[in-house]
Formats: C-alpha cells, sequence, structure tokens
C-alpha cells in the first residue's frame, strides 16, 4: 500500500484535510464511501480467510472491519511521516503485524472470551454509527 502511494505522499496531508470533514464524501465512514469501505474490508476478509491461524468464530466475522480500521490509522501515520521513505510507518507496520497475530492466537486461549465479546461488542457500536449499506458483518 505504501509502496503504491509513495509518489502522492506530499499531497496526502490535503487529502486528509478533506477527508477528515465529516460532511466530505472522501471521509472513509460517510454514506458516499459506503462502497469503497465495503472494497476495503473485503480486501482483509480475504486476507484473513487465507491465514492458518483459527479465528474464533465471533471474532472472524469482524476482523475483516477491525484490519481495514487498522490501516487507517496507519495510513494516517503515513501521512505524517517524514522519515525517509516512510520508514518509521513501514517499521510501525512490521510490528503491528506481529502484535495483531499475537493477539488473535491469544483470542482462542481460555479466559480470552471476555476480551473478545467487548473487542466486538466495540466494533459493533462503531459499525452502528455508519451508514446503512453493505457495512455488515461478514
Amino acid at each position: 500500500m505504501f509502496a503504491a502511494a509513495s509518489p502522492y505522499h506530499a499531497f496526502a496531508g490535503s487529502l486528509l484535510a478533506t477527508a477528515a470533514s465529516p460532511a466530505s464524501p472522501l471521509n472513509p465512514f460517510s454514506a458516499d464511501f459506503t462502497e469503497m469501505r465495503a472494497l476495503g474490508i473485503a480486501l482483509f476478509a480475504r486476507v484473513a480467510d487465507g491465514c492458518t491461524q483459527r479465528v474464533p468464530g465471533d471474532l472472524a466475522g469482524e476482523l475483516p472491519f477491525l484490519l481495514w480500521t487498522v490501516s487507517l490509522g496507519l495510513l494516517y501515520c503515513w501521512m505524517h511521516d517524514h522519515s525517509e521513505h516512510q520508514e518509521k510507518t513501514r517499521a510501525i507496520l512490521r510490528q503491528s503485524v506481529g502484535l495483531l497475530a499475537g493477539l488473535i492466537r491469544l483470542s482462542s486461549a481460555p479466559g480470552a472470551g471476555h476480551f473478545r465479546r467487548q473487542l466486538v461488542s466495540v466494533t459493533y457500536l462503531i459499525r452502528s454509527s455508519l451508514p446503512l449499506g453493505t457495512d455488515s458483518p461478514a
């Protein structure tokens, strides 16, 4: 993602300023963005489906949305990263992948159900504030 977007790094801040407005059609949580949001979530669903790590059912339905949301945070970091070739963001991405993989592994552990339910509840609250469309859980 960062390699493909690299030529537009200087312009990214302007895009963010526009996309941050709740009224902007470029806002990733707006009704106008529903189709693009759904495509992004579907991409992460394909990634999650290809994982060998077993993901508990209640989390599996929300994992693509959670990964999409994390990608927005990484994109925000990338936009503000002025290190050479945005290496700081790339390091954050590498460490985040390891952290997320570990958390998914731990989510199957005995006693993790309470925390999983809390996470799923938070994602439900976020989703319930989104415009109706193709964002419903898998």
